[in-house]
């Protein structure tokens, strides 16, 4: 009797680790259904978004799926050899125009006529020297500590006239924590004594305003007895390839950010901009609330892009420069005739 009970016992406890097994199944089993409708929802909204914004556009992307990528020549005192693609943005009708991302994507863009416009008229390309008519350009580099020890008067030599270099940095880990760029102080000491210009940037991940109101005073702290030649950037940096804490930080708190953060660097004293590319410019700022700020445009293309204004352009992210090892990416400094 004793053996059966036990036995009836070993029994109903199977069953029962059986039936948590079961429902633990079925329970997981929901959660992935019902994460897999979100997501397909959240894909078909996003879907729908893009479709109503480029509907009007009609655009084949056939035609640019083969770069036609040429080698640039060495521009005056340059010892560099960099690489750009041919394409150039095209207007379709007034007020809409098509261009291509960094990752190849034609895109189409409806022009805000609230929003200053360059004048810029490109005759030939700045790698080969070229300036827009009416303006004149100095070249210059943008440096982190990823590029380890520079010899600063090599790049001077090379005909390098100014360089942005990070101070600073936020991860983009849930902590965010702030940390000083370990090179910075001695890229700006080292590059004022060659005699090029400098200028800073922050790479941000701020969420919110009062996240970027702490880069910036993080930022000027540590500029207290450097003096800036040029602006103190910021720049928003999206993390493509990782989870991120500024994932979900879109359009109206992205321009928020980054006014809060040039007004603080204004009211200190120090000259502002903010970094962009046409893709924010399209989908992440209200542009036509940055009329009053410089911006420093990145776009890898043998022409600028964006209708929009903007006083520097980093033009490659594969520059060749004497003293800097490895890669670079090289900027011009638009500076309009009347102006010098």
């Amino acid at each position: 009797m004793k053996k059966i009970k036990i036995q009836l016992m070993i029994l109903f406890l199977l069953i029962l680790l059986f039936g948590i097994m079961a429902e633990k199944k079925r329970s997981y089993e929901r959660n992935a259904k019902k994460i897999n409708s979100e997501e397909q929802l959240k894909n078909e909204e996003e879907n729908e978004t893009n479709n109503i914004k480029k509907a009007k556009f009609d655009i084949s992307t056939e035609k640019y799926q083969e770069y036609n990528v040429v080698e640039s020549k060495s521009y005056t005192n340059g010892r560099h050899s960099v690489k750009y693609y041919s394409y150039q943005a095209e207007t379709i009708n007034e007020g809409e125009m098509q261009y291509r991302d960094v990752s190849g994507n034609i895109r189409g863009l409806l022009v805000d006529s609230n929003v200053n416009k360059n004048e810029y008229e490109w005759k030939g390309s700045v790698y080969d020297g070229f300036a827009p008519k009416g303006y004149e350009m100095s070249y210059g580099v943008d440096v982190s500590h990823h590029n380890r020890d520079i010899d600063w008067q090599k790049v001077k030599n090379a005909g390098f006239e100014f360089a942005f270099i990070r101070i600073m940095y936020r991860g983009y880990g849930y902590r965010g924590s702030l940390n000083v760029d370990e090179k910075a102080l001695e890229n700006m000491k080292n590059a004022k004594s060659a005699g090029l210009k400098i200028g800073a940037y922050v790479f941000s991940q701020a969420t919110n305003a009062n996240e970027a109101l702490e880069e910036a005073k993080f930022s000027i702290d540590l500029l207290s007895d450097i003096e800036l030649d040029l602006p103190l950037v910021f720049d928003p940096e999206t993390i493509k390839t990782e989870v991120s804490r500024t994932d979900d930080v879109r359009g109206e708190q992205f321009t928020k950010n980054a006014i809060a953060f040039c007004d603080y660097v204004r009211a200190r004293g120090y000259k502002t901009a903010i970094y962009s590319n046409l893709v924010w410019e399209d989908y992440y700022f209200d542009m036509s609330k940055l009329n009053d700020y410089e911006i420093w445009y990145a776009d890898y293309e043998k022409f600028p892009q964006t209708p929009y204004h903007f006083t520097y352009w980093q033009f490659t992210s594969s520059g060749i420069v004497d003293g800097i090892e490895g890669n670079v990416d090289l900027n011009v400094w638009l500076k309009k005739n009347s102006d010098l």
